[in-house]
């Protein structure tokens, strides 16, 4: 986790940011620094180690005036610890000083991209990719500049890129007067869309269980217009959509996205990725459960090699399941994702080391997917909701379904397939459908998704 201050206003910004890193010091970070920005232009002062080194480069702020800035604290994802791989990391023309807290995932495609057009970079970071891109693209509207390297694939942390919209929205065809739910509302990317084709008339549900990004999401929608008229939030699961349609009725197109959101990815205190220190939770909503840290303590060595094999093919369960019940029996219980992350690579050691490295990349995704899939009983909640589905829709309601890995996939296919032999879904895709090409390269997290689609019996009286 890094720490971040901004400031602007009358005073010298120095002096304040450094009061400002102060306060947010924490144990892991490895080097300072601070931008700021005055009359003879962009200023950069940053050193590896600890705030003191720099409070003393900066003369305790007497070194660098001015009265706009930024400062930050870093805790290394690229790079090894260093004065160049310090933060913040400057554009080549020297314009623009970027700081930013999170994993850019296609930070190496994007900087060959730029390379390739002769741009030459100083350090290993992913913070020093988004300050090129910002010169490189930069013609005098930083508004349209920032939209442009966003599009390029390039989204800060606790941005939420949604998936499939177009082809969602094509799909469940949306009309005026209908009745919708979005079933897992998250960052509110697909339900701000889908309010769109309302166009003001009919009424939409978002459901989700996360009481973090729920309160922040409804104030998004909010402040877009879409008021309780025509919006209404549910913190409750998506396997209790039965409740909901008993006390609002039968709905004409419902969308559930299967994915973890970005916001919830990018936030180390949550838990969700081994890409940064912090507690292994992982549970969707923090205020229910067990932590996954609690879940490993007392987990059995056949529980765990069956949870991993079976929530997300990993196929060295057997190794890793034995690697943490070594760790349970010293008492070095697993607490953070980092040691998490350890000892998969610790289990993974008698791979040869030309090809250690990447598996470990690939376990560590599956290892945490699999936990979390245990820990807020996804199967289980999923089983549910696609039994109780078909009751919900209105005659030739659609539904959509986002999946992100083969099991959830398998589930989906598996009850539309066996609702249209049934009777209760006169029509369902055949196949999955992808994200685009384009999509993809715009938003990695993209890559892995599958959309599969089905429409209940009957006419719908509100389509044309």
């Amino acid at each position: 986790m890094c720490g971040i201050v901004g400031y602007i206003g009358n005073d010298q910004a120095v002096p304040v940011l450094l009061q400002g890193l102060e306060k947010l010091e924490y144990r892991g970070y490895d080097s300072a620094g601070v931008a700021v920005f005055s009359e003879d232009g962009l200023k950069v002062v940053k050193s590896k180690g600890r705030l003191r080194v720099l409070s003393d480069l900066l003369d305790g702020g007497k070194a660098l005036t001015g009265t706009l800035g930024i400062g930050h604290t870093r805790w290394a994802t690229h790079g090894a610890p260093s004065d160049v791989n310090s933060h913040p990391q400057v554009s080549e023309g020297g314009r623009f000083a970027v700081v930013h807290n999170g994993i850019i995932e296609n930070y190496l495609y994007l900087k060959q991209h730029l390379m390739r057009r002769g741009i030459q970079f100083v350090s290993e970071t992913d913070t020093e990719v988004v300050a090129q891109m910002l010169e490189y693209y930069d013609k005098g509207d930083i508004l349209e500049t920032i939209e442009k390297v966003i599009s390029k694939g390039s989204t800060p942390a606790g941005m939420h890129l949604s998936i499939c919209v177009d082809e969602i929205l094509e799909f469940l065809q949306i009309q005026p007067g209908q009745r919708g739910l979005d079933a897992t509302l998250g960052y509110g990317g697909h339900s701000r869309r889908m309010l769109e084709k309302l166009e003001g008339s009919g009424h939409l549900y978002g459901l989700d269980v996360d009481p973090i990004e729920i309160v922040k999401t409804t104030a998004r929608l909010r402040e877009k217009g879409f008021g309780e008229e025509i919006l209404t939030v549910r913190q409750m699961n998506f396997a209790e959509i039965d409740l909901l349609s008993e006390e609002v009725g039968k709905f004409d197109f419902v969308l559930a996205d299967l994915g973890v959101s970005s916001m919830q990815i990018d936030n180390p205190e949550r838990g969700f990725t081994y890409k940064a220190e912090g507690p292994l939770d992982l549970r969707l909503d923090p205020e229910k459960g067990v932590s996954a840290a609690d879940r490993l303590k007392e987990v059995t060595r056949e529980e765990l090699t069956g949870m991993l094999a079976e929530n997300s093919d990993e196929p060295y369960a057997e190794e890793i399941a034995r690697e943490v019940l070594k760790r349970n029996r010293k008492k070095e219980y697993i607490r953070t994702t980092t040691q998490f992350k350890e000892a998969i690579e610790t289990a993974l050691g008698f791979l040869p080391e030309e090809e250690r490295r990447e598996a470990v990349v690939k376990s560590c995704k599956r290892c945490f997917q699999a936990l979390r899939i245990d820990v807020n009983s996804e199967f289980e909640v999923l089983y549910s909701f696609l039994e109780k589905l078909p009751g919900v829709m209105a005659p030739g309601g659609r539904a959509a379904i986002l999946t992100f890995h083969s099991g959830e996939d398998r589930l989906v296919k598996h009850y539309f397939k066996e609702g249209k032999k049934a009777g209760l879904y006169q029509e369902i895709s055949e196949e999955v459908i992808r994200p685009s090409a384009e999509e993809c390269q715009r938003n990695p997290r993209a890559r892995s998704t599958k959309m599969r689609w089905a429409i209940r019996e009957g006419e719908n009286s509100h389509r044309n």
